[in-house]
């Protein structure tokens, strides 16, 4: 695709790294362009070519919105640790909205400061305008959070629902799991799908009542006798909101990603007429950042905590009470609804708790044991548009595609360590993402009942090829997509590359370095062994000439043969 449009305008093209990494935005109309690609007299960036907006691993490093005088409004310069988590975000245009942030070991966010950075990047100067941390259980529901020195604690059962909350509301769940009553009081009802239909307030009066069609969107609003009409896309994107026959607001898509928005037509008066058109900002973790008028002024800017609580700001970076405009898209691109929550197309999240509002509705598919945690505790790093998965790294910020669909027959592998497990029926569900602006590095599509294992630069399920202009950082080590596939090994298949040295960067192991009671000591049997060299012998099986699996099979049965006897 090389541009979006309507009318014979252009509201959006596009100019590429490769065959689909988009280092370019362009906005004809509005003349505010994001853009990776130097300018003219700038130095080469850290991959030695003119996309200084990528590092060498295909990582956004300078997130650039920019006029056609070659005026940054809206700019982001980032870096990151060795496990890829961003360190910092610098705020180019305004410095004192700068961020830096600090994980645990297992990735997720501890601490989170907003300010002017320092020299080297490592903390803000003089006190911070906002700062918050976290501590966080065993399986990552959040123990207390601290935000500004004060410190609030919390609870929660083996279910993972929160017991208490200090200094404010305990937080009620139904049978299913489904929050009933927030923090703030704020109570909620579900249907028989756990899809949230009502919102009420502390005294019990309806806020919203939302009506789903039969694929669960949330195709209607109704406050009090005011009856609003949404209507939706393939992939649950809001195409136009109206009341009565009158068009409210009327919402365009970019392909660069799902919930990444080009601009929004509203009528101001209710007079049938479009008199406003905004031009949305993203940061490269797709928060609105900013909107711009046809003529490419600012009219309003937006900063978040890392969770996503937003402060509006006007184009100098004051807060502001509201958004001036109306804006509802903002966290990640997501819907901002009733009581201040985010809809992400199945779940509902909250950006004050910080996790979901109902367990996730593909389970333990999904990758986490906590079936309520947001993104792995890791949103300045991860997406999660469906609402159900969580393994989608921000390594280069753009989509390059999305899935929402019935996926296609299997297919056999193309490149080197890809391995396709046969997709599930019809009816199960089924969500993927490829990411990778700068990286054309394609991120695992779960689905019920089977995987698309990547062990390198591989294709999409589709079967779009993706074709990476660098080197990938070792970041996504083939063993961790290897544990999602249940059908053929489930966790034994993660551990024994762990076990083996099948990771990344690690040195295969062979007969030669185990005994048979090193390996009953680490717990694993002769039986267990067969049971993983099966796994790789069927997907070996269903992929022909795939030499990983295929390998990994063999050298598990001369493991057996040496070490058990046959």
């Amino acid at each position: 695709m090389t541009s979006l449009g309507d009318s014979g305008n252009t509201l959006e093209s596009y100019s590429y790294l490769g065959l689909a990494t988009i280092v370019k935005r362009a906005h004809p109309q509005s003349g505010v362009d994001l853009s990776y690609i130097k300018l003219t007299g700038e130095s080469v960036g850290d991959a030695g070519d003119q996309y200084t907006g990528l590092d060498r691993f295909g990582r956004i490093v300078d997130h650039r919105w920019i006029n056609g005088s070659n005026v940054d409004l809206d700019r982001y310069k980032y870096g990151y640790d060795r496990n890829g988590n961003r360190l910092f975000r610098e705020n180019v245009v305004l410095a004192s909205l700068s961020e830096v942030t600090s994980y645990d070991d297992l990735n997720q966010i501890a601490s989170y400061k907003l300010g002017t950075l320092n020299t080297g990047k490592t903390d803000v100067t003089g006190t911070p305008t906002n700062a918050q941390s976290w501590d966080y259980d065993a399986v990552g529901n959040w123990d207390s959070v601290t935000t500004n020195s004060t410190t609030q604690s919390r609870g929660a059962n083996r279910q993972n629902e929160i017991t208490s909350v200090s200094g404010a509301t305990t937080p009620t769940f139904d049978n299913n799991g489904n929050l009933t009553k927030d923090e703030n009081d704020n109570r909620f009802v579900w249907d028989a799908w756990n899809m949230m239909v009502q919102v009420k307030n502390a005294s019990n009066v309806i806020i919203v009542t939302m009506g789903r069609d039969a694929l669960h969107r949330h195709v209607t609003d109704t406050e009090g006798t005011s009856l609003k009409d949404r209507f939706f896309g393939l992939q649950w994107q809001v195409f136009e909101n109206k009341a009565g026959s009158n068009t409210v607001t009327r919402l365009v898509w970019s392909p660069a990603y799902v919930d990444g928005m080009v601009l929004r037509d509203r009528d101001t008066d209710s007079n049938g007429t479009m008199d406003e058109r905004l031009y949305s900002l993203q940061d490269a973790n797709w928060n609105t950042t900013g909107l711009v008028n046809p003529s490419g002024t600012v009219i309003e800017r937006d900063t978040y905590t890392p969770f996503g609580v937003v402060t509006f700001r006007d184009a100098s970076g004051s807060a502001l009470s509201g958004s001036s405009k109306d804006w509802v898209f903002l966290h990640q691109g997501g819907e901002k609804i009733a009581a201040g929550y985010y809809e992400f197309r199945n779940r509902v999240y909250s950006p004050t708790l910080g996790r979901w509002l109902s367990n996730d509705p593909i389970g333990f598919s999904a990758g986490d044991l906590n079936l309520y945690r947001y993104v792995g505790n890791g949103p300045d790093n991860r997406l999660d548009p469906t609402g159900e998965i969580w393994p989608l790294l921000v390594v280069g910020g753009m989509a390059l595609g999305w899935l929402l669909a019935d996926p296609p027959p299997a297919q056999a592998p193309t490149e080197p360590g890809e391995t396709v497990v046969p997709p599930p029926k019809p009816v199960e569900k089924v969500a993927g993402v490829a990411l990778g602006a700068g990286t054309g590095l394609i991120a695992v599509g779960v689905v019920e009942g089977g995987t698309v294992m990547v062990g390198g630069i591989t294709k999409i399920i589709r079967g779009v090829p993706s074709t990476p202009p660098r080197n990938i950082p070792q970041t996504i080590p083939e063993v961790n997509l290897a544990g999602r596939i249940r059908a053929v090994g489930g966790s034994s298949l993660k551990q024994a590359g762990e076990f083996f040295g099948w990771q990344r960067g690690h040195v295969t192991k062979g007969p030669a370095d185990f005994t048979r009671e090193s390996l009953l000591a680490k717990g694993w049997t002769k039986e267990r062994l067969l049971e993983v060299a099966e796994a790789y012998k069927h997907i070996a099986r269903i992929t022909p000439g795939n030499p990983s699996a295929a390998g990994r099979a063999a050298q598990l049965q001369e493991i057996i043969a040496k070490l058990f006897g046959k």
